[in-house]
């Protein structure tokens, strides 16, 4: 009866599902299978192959059969679908037997999200070829509701201190070290390109326990040169959860219009406190961020609120948010020559919000509204001995009719198709060469 995205559509969401209408019951005992090449044809066939992924489903009134993306669908790409490929050795078919004809089509993925381009961009001036040493404390969070904040269960607390060399040349870091409040020292273990500490704890209690604020030293030594001792005074984590308070209006935003969205205030406020939002779309695209010293764009560490300008999200798409309050309690580029030191703590909360549109896209033409229910309006034995039905309904849409034999069957057989005149009636001849009577009709919206 219908797919969704429409045949055509171009700008349509990375996660927008493909979905098909049927008009009668569907035999979803069939196995749904995915064609693999020249190698095996299956009952539907969905490519780029090997580049998207689906879940597929029916509906428990087997009228309806879904294909859900997993991941989310690379920017600016074109799916193909087929329904019962030519040669499917197990095509999809109705509860009669009756097989599908081989359906295809195409959609197109959105190919710009939003954003600017200075979102990402190189600052003026020279690139500093410095090493770089940190130590940072981060716990996740998870809104989901107005009021439903947790810790996250995909990113659990970690403790970082790294220390690495210069990326142009110069000194290599060789060994290191951290020693915590109370004296105990943990040495630094190779992480890739740099040497360092990196603790993940199943909850914030056990992260508190194992790294509690207070004083730490953060030590390393570079190929040919004396140890560098670096101290540092870890403050307690912020008091509060970042937790965005404009939830309901934040699932229905206008992309066309500056858009404001709110939260709670860091607390407490002590020297370094500092605020941090972004914006990536459903592929992880950087779309907006703050502080943003290229656009440029501020925030400062009381702000409660930021303000999205028009244009930078685009219609029926959704995003991902991520909020942080923290506070910087080191920060050197003199203090080690040619390394640049960090130390903070923060809290980040992620959230999703989505903006006004259906993601469905538009260029091939979108669905049509549904079709009206149909009435009977009135009924005849023609003298050949068929069956005339009277109907109304939507102008120039059309109804299939089905017809069965018995009223307490389950099975509806396709008797044919109706099409509404200007003035919304049509007059429906049975021209089945079989029809027995008594014979029950209706009328299924197209």
């Amino acid at each position: 009866m219908s797919v969704s995205p429409a045949n055509g559509n171009t700008n349509v969401s990375p996660s927008i599902p493909l979905t098909f209408l049927f008009d009668q019951d569907m035999d979803t005992s069939v196995s749904l299978a995915q064609s693999i090449g020249t190698l095996f044809f299956g009952n539907y066939d969905i490519r780029p192959s090997g580049v998207v992924l689906f879940n597929s489903a029916w509906s428990a009134d087997k009228q309806s059969l879904t294909f859900t993306p997993v991941p989310a669908i690379r920017l600016g790409t074109t799916i193909s679908w087929t329904l019962n490929p030519k040669g499917s050795t197990i095509p999809l078919k109705n509860l009669t037997g009756q097989t599908l004809v081989t359906t295809n089509g195409r959609y197109t993925i959105i190919a710009n999200s939003g954003g600017s381009t200075n979102e990402l961009c190189t600052p003026n001036g020279p690139i500093p070829n410095l090493g770089s040493y940190l130590l940072v404390k981060n716990v996740f969070h998870r809104q989901s509701g107005a009021a439903q904040v947790a810790h996250s269960l995909e990113q659990r607390p970690v403790l970082t201190s790294l220390a690495q060399g210069p990326p142009f040349g110069g000194a290599a870091v060789i060994s290191g070290s951290l020693t915590l409040p109370g004296g105990t020292t943990r040495n630094f273990t190779n992480a890739g390109v740099s040497l360092g500490i990196f603790g993940t704890f199943t909850n914030e209690a056990a992260l508190e326990t194992s790294f509690p604020l207070g004083p730490y030293t953060v030590r390393f030594t570079r190929a040919g040169q004396p140890e560098s001792a670096v101290p540092m005074n870890m403050p307690a984590l912020p008091v509060s959860v970042p937790t965005i308070t404009n939830w309901d209006e934040a699932q229905a935003v206008d992309a066309s219009a500056d858009f404001t969205l709110t939260w709670n205030v860091l607390t407490p406020q002590t020297p370094g406190a500092f605020v941090f939002f972004s914006i990536v779309d459903e592929i992880g695209n950087l779309i907006f961020v703050a502080p943003n010293g290229c656009i440029p764009r501020t925030i400062p560490s009381t702000a409660t609120s930021i303000t999205i300008p028009a244009g930078y999200l685009r219609p029926g798409l959704k995003y991902r948010g991520s909020l942080g309050f923290g506070y910087n309690f080191y920060n050197s580029t003199s203090e080690v020559p040619q390394m640049g030191g960090t130390g903070s703590v923060n809290r980040h909360t992620s959230f999703e919000f989505q903006t006004t549109g259906d993601g469905t896209g538009s260029g091939g033409g979108t669905l049509p509204p549904p079709a009206a229910a149909a009435r009977f309006t009135g009924f005849r034995l023609l003298p050949n001995g068929r069956a005339e039905l009277t109907l109304t309904g939507t102008p120039t849409r059309s109804y299939t009719i089905q017809r069965k034999g018995n009223i307490m069957a389950t099975i509806w057989t396709t008797a044919g198709t109706a099409i509404m005149d200007a003035a919304g009636t049509s007059i429906f001849e049975d021209t089945s060469s079989i029809l027995v009577f008594p014979a029950f009709y209706r009328a299924a919206n197209n």
